[in-house]
C-alpha cells in the first residue's frame, strides 16, 4: 500500500514539474501545425529571440514563419511576416501560456486546438539549426525577389534581389 501512495505521489509531482510555467523559447514539434507529407526526417519550430522557424532535416534552408509575441499573461502570439509591402501581419496561431514540456496551440485551421512538445535540444536538432541558413522572401513590387537568409542567431548574412522572370502583370499583354 505504502509504494503504490509513493507511486501516485511520484506521478502527481512529476505531471505537476512538467505543467510549471516556463518561457516560450525553445524547441516544438511542428506537426500538429504543419502536416508534412513526409514519413521520415526532423520538423520542428524553434522560438528564439522573437522568431518563429520552421526547421526540416529534409531541406538545406529553413523558412523564417514569423514572429511572436509575448502577452502578459504569459500567453503567445504567433503572426506572419507579410510578403509584399501593402500585405497585412496575420496572427497564424497561439499559444496558451507555455509549459515545461508543451504549450497548447490553438487558432489553426478549422478553429482546431492541439499540443505541441516541446523538444529536447538534442544534437541532431542543434546540428540542424547550426547548419541550417534562414530563409525569408519578400517582394517589394511585382517585378523583385529580395531573399534574405540569416544565420541560427537571426543575424544577416546575406540579401539577394532577383528580376522576375516574364511579364508583370501591370504590363499589357502580360494576363491576367
Amino acid at each position: 500500500m505504502r509504494v503504490l501512495l509513493m507511486g501516485i505521489v511520484g506521478v502527481i509531482a512529476l505531471l505537476g514539474v512538467v505543467c510549471l510555467p516556463r518561457p516560450v523559447e525553445g524547441v516544438y514539434a511542428s506537426t500538429p501545425v504543419i502536416e508534412c507529407l513526409c514519413t521520415d526526417g526532423t520538423h520542428f519550430f524553434r522560438f528564439h529571440k522573437e522568431r518563429v522557424v520552421y526547421h526540416t532535416s529534409h531541406d538545406s534552408l529553413a523558412i523564417l514563419l514569423g514572429r511572436y509575441e509575448v502577452r502578459e499573461d504569459g500567453g503567445v502570439l504567433v503572426y506572419s511576416i507579410p510578403l509584399r509591402p501593402d500585405d497585412p501581419e496575420e496572427l497564424i496561431f497561439t499559444l496558451k501560456k507555455p509549459r515545461l514540456a508543451f504549450a497548447f496551440a490553438s487558432g489553426l485551421e478549422d478553429d482546431e486546438s492541439a499540443v505541441l512538445p516541446r523538444l529536447p535540444l538534442m544534437e541532431e536538432k542543434a546540428t540542424i539549426i547550426a547548419k541550417q541558413e534562414v530563409l525569408q522572401t519578400f517582394l517589394p513590387d511585382e517585378a523583385t525577389i529580395v531573399s534574405t537568409f540569416y544565420n541560427e542567431d537571426h543575424k544577416i548574412i546575406r540579401k539577394e534581389t532577383k528580376v522576375r522572370q516574364g511579364p508583370v502583370r501591370d504590363e499589357p499583354g502580360a494576363g491576367p
